[in-house]
This record gives structure tokens, sequence and C-alpha cells, in this order.
């Protein structure tokens, strides 16, 4: 891989003095193609010609919030699907378990969750969220594990899981992102799976899903439906 430092091509050992939690994760990633770079702090990739490919979370929290100031928070889809219809609602032990590119993660930091929890498995997205953490005490609610959600031995009220289907890889949100899903983070050929298990430990799952997929676990017990991504709702009642 290829590292700059803002804009100026630099070493690894460069790149990692700046960054030495990052360059961890990023040591034991090998690629002829991808170009990590350092804005101001602000970690991206690029791959090839492609535009750079980062987590701009002011831009998207503040998106977030512009809407809510228009109608209220409880309208929004993924409130309905995660069962946020009042104020105490917020306390919920929630946990994002695909952050991605957190957008997300965001929305439901926007929407005032105080008991927010996100995992990552692949170690590229892992990178970007550990990098924008630490940007903002805005962001300090968050709680990142970068691993697998399944390996937290955790129980939670809600969890939310946003796979990455594989004829769709319908969660990238532009073109842009949907070419760096597909080539470089791949898809979850494994969702079934991880949804099954997932579900064991919490008393409703969420799945996002686009509407050209099919349900992962069969006909779910609620479903909050879109204009071309659905969430569907899965019950826990043991």
């Amino acid at each position: 891989m290829k590292y700059f430092l803002d804009s100026a091509p630099v070493s690894f050992e460069q790149f990692q003095q700046k960054f030495p939690e990052e360059s961890k994760i990023l040591a034991l990633w090998h690629s002829n193609d991808l170009e990590v770079w350092a804005t101001e702090g602000s970690l991206s990739y690029r791959l090839g010609h492609l535009t750079k490919i980062g987590i701009d979370w002011s831009k998207t929290l503040e998106r977030h919030m512009r809407t809510f100031y228009k109608r209220s928070p409880y309208q929004e889809n993924l409130a309905r699907a995660l069962g946020i219809k009042k104020d105490q609602d917020r306390d919920l032990k929630v946990l994002d378990a695909t952050a991605g590119l957190m957008s997300d993660s965001l929305m439901m930091l926007a929407l005032g969750l105080r008991n927010l929890t996100l995992c990552e498995r692949h170690p590229l997205l892992q990178v970007l969220v550990i990098n924008t953490l630490k940007q903002s005490d805005k962001l300090s609610r968050l709680k990142f594990f970068p691993q697998d959600a399944l390996e937290l031995n955790q129980q939670f009220d809600v969890i939310f899981f946003d796979p990455m289907y594989q004829e769709t890889n319908k969660r990238s949100a532009s073109k842009k992102q949907m070419v760096f899903m597909r080539e470089v983070v791949g898809t979850d050929e494994d969702a079934d799976k991880i949804a099954l298990n997932l579900r064991g430990i919490c008393r409703r799952l969420v799945i996002k899903r686009s509407q050209k997929a099919s349900p992962l676990l069969g006909t779910p017990n609620h479903q909050v439906k879109g204009k071309s991504t659905d969430y569907d709702i899965y019950f826990n009642n043991d």
C-alpha cells in the first residue's frame, strides 16, 4: 500500500509515527492498489483513480440533525425499526453489529441513543472507525470494538445488522462506495448464519435489507418499509 500525509507520499514508518493505533491493523493488510490518505488527521482510502472513501462524520451528523429539526426523530424509519418511541427508549442497550462507514451509527447517535455499541470485523473499516472516534467529543458516547459482534459475549436490547448482500452489495450509499466495498471489502456470505446467532443475544434484531434481496431469516415478525430499503424485525421471546 501507499501512504500519504497531507498529500505528500511517506513511508509506512513515517505514517506509523502519526497513527500508531491504526497502523497496527494496516500492517497486516497487503494491497498493491490501495492508497491510505491522511488529511488533517482524518484517514481515507483511494482505490485506483476512484474518489477517496472515508467517514465524514461531521457532515453526516449535521445532516441528520437538520432533518430532526424539521420533523420528529420518532418518524424516522430507523427509529421505528429500533423501537424508539419515547425518550426513555433512548436508554436501550443497542449494538450496531456492522459499523461500516458509520452512516447508520451516526443516525443512531443523532436519534439520541445513550447506550450505543459498535462492532466491525473488516480491518480496513476498523481503521476508519478508530480514526473517526478520535476526532471529536461529540462521538464519545460511541463504544467501539474492532471485532466480530458475536465475540462480544454480551446481551443487548436491540441489535442492528446491515450485511453486504452478495447480489446487491447494498451497504454502500453511493456508486464510489459500492465499488470500494465490492473490490476491497467484499460481501458477507455468512450473513444468514450471523443473523441467526445475533438473534439469540438480543430481544429485538433489526436487519436492514434492500428490497431486491430476500429476508435472511424468513418472514419477519414486523417490518418497516421504505422506498428501496426495508427493516426486517425479529423478536426473541426466550
